[in-house]
């Protein structure tokens, strides 16, 4: 089979060096012929039209021998994987053979086996094994085809499938149609989530962004609920926000309301305790799972997903999704914990940018309701009475508070002046 090899591919070598050499030849023909001091000189003429079909039947020709020579080109290349995959597979059967009972009888069993992955290391760096991604197991001649297809980029599927019998080649092209549907549903997935992502970066508001996340995670990944916990080291919570359930107003948006949790307990505290996501198939045979949400609200939890999203050895946030809908398995997949991973991280430069223009308007905000205060005092206050309601006014603007109160001190005295009050008290006294 060595020898048959070699003779292949010294064939394959012979003629890919013909190829090349009448492409090299054509080009040069095709040069000398396309100068324009080698064109008839009557312009339109019949001699100039032949010229001009004999240099697009040229093109023609040479592309086409450039196509044929790179097909030889990776189907040379297939065939020397083919046999230094080979070589390697007759390597271990002539060792096992020599020394196989040795191994055993001299207790060297260990040793062989070490010396037997190292080889086979080495087989999958030069032919790497197909690993398929349908979430079955199959046999090994399904897994070579599709390795086999990888190694010569889908070029010569029937040179495998002639050397099998038919019941392996239905069940080899079986594998195929399932790989190419996998792939198909994966890729559809990540575009669809990398246009939420894109959506996402232009979002301003904190609560804007963490429905639309929510929703994106539930459509993408088929699971009933998500939520995105934002951490608080300092206080040892975790905050997230969602829809109060009530219905908006026409043309405003939905409501929302904080939800805060405690760290100390229940799955997000102990995702971000351990810094490692958690799966988990039923959640109420985990012990830190609280039940109390579902026992005032009726759902009911099942399979739980927690990814922690890190930074710098800190965990920024918790990205956690709830009941799988999946036909085949209510259990989350690898795939689903990597989307969690972009999606969370996506989240958290978004929920940076969300603070960042929070914090730039509030400042714009008080400084405006700083210069605005300014110029009415300087401005329109001549009495105490007006100059209690400028200041309050623009005190619960600037605070956010319901009340607030004027203190003004004369000698010993201090006086509080309340803008809802038609008369100034005396407060207390001054030592």
């Amino acid at each position: 089979q060595e020898l048959f090899l070699k003779r292949e591919l010294h064939g394959w070598k012979l003629k890919n060096d013909r190829v090349a050499q009448h492409m090299s030849i054509l080009e040069m023909s095709y040069d000398f012929v396309a100068s324009e001091r080698h064109l008839p000189a009557s312009n339109g003429s019949e001699e100039t039209r032949r010229a001009l079909n004999t240099m697009k039947n040229m093109r023609a020709t040479v592309n086409r021998l450039m196509r044929s020579n790179l097909e030889l080109q990776q189907r040379l290349h297939c065939e020397s994987k083919q046999k230094a995959v080979y070589l390697e597979k007759l390597w271990k059967l002539q060792k096992s053979l020599e020394h196989g009972n040795k191994q055993r009888r001299d207790g060297d069993e260990e040793s062989g086996v070490a010396e037997a992955r190292q080889k086979e290391r080495h087989m999958n760096q030069v032919y790497p094994q197909y690993v398929p991604i349908s979430g079955e197991r199959y046999t090994e001649v399904e897994t070579d085809f599709l390795t086999f297809l990888t190694a010569c980029n889908g070029h010569f599927p029937f040179q495998f499938l002639n050397e099998v019998n038919e019941q392996q080649q239905l069940a080899c092209l079986t594998l195929l149609a399932k790989e190419f549907v996998t792939y198909r549903n994966r890729t559809h997935t990540v575009t669809l989530l990398f246009s939420y992502l894109h959506t996402m970066r232009s979002m301003k508001d904190i609560g804007e962004a963490c429905k639309f996340i929510q929703s994106c995670i539930c459509s993408t990944l088929q699971c009933d609920r998500a939520s995105y916990w934002i951490v608080d080291d300092r206080r040892n919570i975790a905050w997230t926000m969602i829809p109060t359930g009530s219905a908006p107003a026409p043309g405003s948006a939905a409501v929302m309301k904080d939800v805060v949790i405690s760290l100390k307990q229940g799955l997000v505290g102990e995702a971000v305790r351990s810094m490692r996501p958690l799966n988990i198939e039923d959640a109420y045979k985990n012990p830190n799972f609280n039940r109390k949400v579902d026992d005032e609200t009726g759902f009911r939890t099942k399979s739980i997903l927690c990814v922690p999203i890190m930074k710098r050895g800190r965990v920024l946030a918790v990205l956690q999704c709830m009941n799988k809908n999946a036909a085949d398995s209510t259990l989350f997949t690898e795939l689903d914990t990597f989307l969690l991973y972009v999606v969370g991280y996506a989240m958290a430069d978004v929920v940076q940018q969300c603070r960042t223009a929070e914090v730039h308007e509030r400042l714009v905000t008080r400084k405006n309701s700083l210069i605005s205060c300014a110029a009415e005092l300087f401005n329109a206050c001549h009495t105490v009475d007006r100059l209690t309601e400028t200041m309050t006014f623009h005190l619960k603007e600037l605070f956010k508070v319901k009340s607030c109160a004027l203190f003004i001190r004369h000698g010993e005295t201090a006086l509080m002046c309340m803008a809802d009050e038609t008369e100034r008290e005396l407060l207390y006294r001054v030592s």
